[in-house]
């Protein structure tokens, strides 16, 4: 739903909305929120990295969310592999 419809369907029923915040605001907030990973677990993903491990097997390893894989790396500024060298052309 927009923010016109529920304006809308406010309005129809009667309602009038004190206030409104917007709902991605909130979300964005709680979706970039860093994880409690910590360095033990940030190393040991950099180390299965040089030896290899792609972002998806890492976080199979280390019970991880692809999302916290990523995070990692951008917290660590490391750059961690999609695909194996042998995958690729």
């Amino acid at each position: 739903m927009t923010k016109k419809d529920v304006r809308q369907l406010a309005t129809e029923n009667g309602v009038r909305i004190q206030s409104s915040q917007p709902m991605l605001a909130i979300r964005r907030e709680a979706r970039h929120d860093a994880t409690d990973v910590d360095d033990v677990v940030a190393g040991h993903a950099m180390h299965y990295s040089a030896l290899g491990y792609t972002v998806s097997e890492i976080a199979q390893v280390l019970d991880l969310s692809l999302r916290q894989v990523w995070d990692i790396g951008k917290a660590y500024r490391f750059e961690f592999r999609q695909q194996r060298e042998r995958d690729k052309p």
